[in-house]
């Protein structure tokens, strides 16, 4: 199951990071840039609710004032979860256990879902999609590195590069495009970047 997959990467700090236990993209150099980004764009959007799905162990984001009322951080790994619960949990920022393959996921003006449609399959890409439509929350930004060439099938817990305009996700061309920064970085690359669709018009993929 995808979420034993997850919580044992969590346990065993699969990717080796010195910081973060989320990875080489998690730590505070490789997100230097995108923790000037993001206040700017939570701004631009009046976002208020914003909800961080997978939110991974909180390392990077509690630097960030987002400015939004209400933050939650949502992720499959139970003990994640309480972890960031007894470690960063205050009014505004609330953590809870989010499946985002199995659903259901809350509603919130942005889901922020980064670093991690790369490690599912492209059946559970499509599910994720589909549970982030049927929120009905407003906007979508996720990892996508535009220019890949065939989206490639993996198992759940691996990683390639997605480029979710392309079949078989075919989302559309976002309604705007940023690059994370720090392409030098482990975790990070020129070619990647954070894509905004509106959730209302995510393609429906059948269950």
């Amino acid at each position: 199951m995808p979420s034993d997959v997850f919580s044992d990467y969590y346990r065993r700090n699969k990717w080796g990071d010195a910081d973060s236990r989320s990875g080489k993209g998690s730590n505070l150099l490789a997100t230097q840039e995108l923790r000037k980004i993001l206040p700017e764009l939570v701004s631009e959007l009046n976002v208020d609710s914003f909800l961080d799905l997978p939110c991974g162990d909180y390392f990077w984001m509690q630097h960030v004032d987002l400015g939004a009322s209400r933050y939650t951080g949502g992720d499959i790994v139970s003990e994640l979860i309480s972890d960031n619960r007894a470690s960063h949990g205050r009014d505004g920022v609330t953590f809870e256990v989010i499946d985002l393959i199995q659903g259901p996921i809350p509603r919130h003006d942005l889901v922020f879902t980064r670093d991690c449609l790369v490690h599912l399959s492209t059946e559970h890409v499509k599910a994720a999609l589909r549970n982030i439509k049927a929120s009905g929350s407003e906007w979508l930004l996720t990892t996508t590195y535009p220019g890949t060439g065939k989206n490639a099938e993996i198992s759940t817990g691996q990683w390639r590069s997605l480029d979710l305009e392309k079949s078989p996700f075919s989302l559309g061309t976002p309604n705007k495009i940023i690059a994370e920064g720090m392409v030098e970085e482990k975790g990070q690359g020129p070619n990647k970047m954070l894509g905004l669709w509106k959730v209302a018009d995510l393609p429906d993929f059948d269950g």
